[in-house]
């Protein structure tokens, strides 16, 4: 998932996150993942703020221009939100 620079800080990386939660949860996923890169702090504060958990860190898994950098991991399990 990405945002045109020119459209970021409008609430759509919140309101696509939402919808894609929604129809997995309708369809029946108990598991979604994604890995995000480790220097992309407002993906990861969108990530942490729907409920996604960090599970670990890739070291050096993208190269960009010819730098290395890190990938966080993340995922949520809906039986681990499930009430009772």
């Amino acid at each position: 998932m990405g945002i045109v620079a020119s459209h970021r800080g409008r609430g759509l990386g919140l309101r696509l996150i939402n919808a894609t939660l929604t129809q997995a949860r309708k369809v029946g996923f108990v598991r979604v993942e994604l890995c995000v890169h480790a220097d992309n702090a407002r993906a990861i504060a969108l990530y942490d703020k729907v409920g996604f958990v960090r599970e670990g860190v890739q070291r050096d898994a993208i190269c960009i221009d010819g730098q290395y950098g890190d990938t966080i991991m993340m995922a949520i399990v809906e039986r681990e939100n499930a009430d009772g």
